[in-house]
């Protein structure tokens, strides 16, 4: 089977007067088009801020929005920014997206799913939270369960697959990464086939020859 490539991973910059507490990011998949919805839950009173969202390079959030989606990160492609109106300490933006399929890939093997690079700016001078900011995801994938994801283990299987990761303390940057799923019975599944494939190949391939032979021997004879 042939492998499949990562796929690009959105950025998100969060900056809020009020420490983070936890961000929730889905992506839900449609035809042709994807659905982002984020959550920013913070901490404390009179919370504000604002949320950008960068597509990967080669996306385009559906509709369109002229120089209002232009870059703003050379790495990545178009971008809005979203002011958070928050209730009850809680704020959600959603986006839709351009694209058969978005952030996660699967060929029956393997199966990825790309976790967004978080940049997060706590911009007031609040004392330091000891707990850093909880990170979300939340990824629709069919038959989630049974690939193995041991290099990056998903916190559960609640509405689908959901990964957590923690965010730097106040201010910084988290690196997107991608989680990696190989179906080891599918895996095994397929090398045998592809074993069995290139052994009667290569039967019918002599069997073949032994006949061409055999008729230019009669021939020449």
């Amino acid at each position: 089977m042939v492998g499949i490539p990562i796929p690009p991973y959105p950025r998100l910059v969060i900056s809020t007067n009020r420490p983070v507490a936890e961000v929730y990011y889905s992506v839900k998949q449609f035809s042709g088009v994807a659905k982002l919805s984020i959550t920013v839950a913070v901490s404390g009173s009179h919370p504000a801020g604002t949320m950008e969202v960068d597509l990967p390079l080669h996306y385009a959030f559906r509709g369109g929005c002229g120089f209002l989606c232009q870059p703003l990160a050379i790495a990545y492609g178009p971008a809005r920014s979203t002011r958070l109106n928050f209730s009850a300490g809680k704020a959600s933006a959603s986006y839709d997206v351009s694209a058969s399929s978005f952030g996660v890939d699967t060929n029956g093997v393997n199966a990825y799913a790309a976790l967004p690079e978080v940049s997060y700016e706590l911009t007031s001078a609040l004392p330091e939270s000891t707990v850093p900011p909880t990170f979300w995801a939340n990824y629709q994938i069919p038959h989630a369960r049974s690939y193995d994801w041991s290099s990056f283990p998903p916190a559960s299987y609640r509405g689908g697959i959901r990964w957590k990761e923690l965010l730097t303390l106040t201010t910084g940057d988290t690196a997107g990464r991608a989680a990696l799923g190989i179906d080891h019975h599918r895996e095994a599944s397929d090398t045998t086939w592809t074993f069995i494939a290139g052994a009667l190949l290569g039967l019918g391939g002599g069997a073949l020859l032994a006949a061409i032979q055999d008729a230019l021997s009669k021939l020449l004879g």
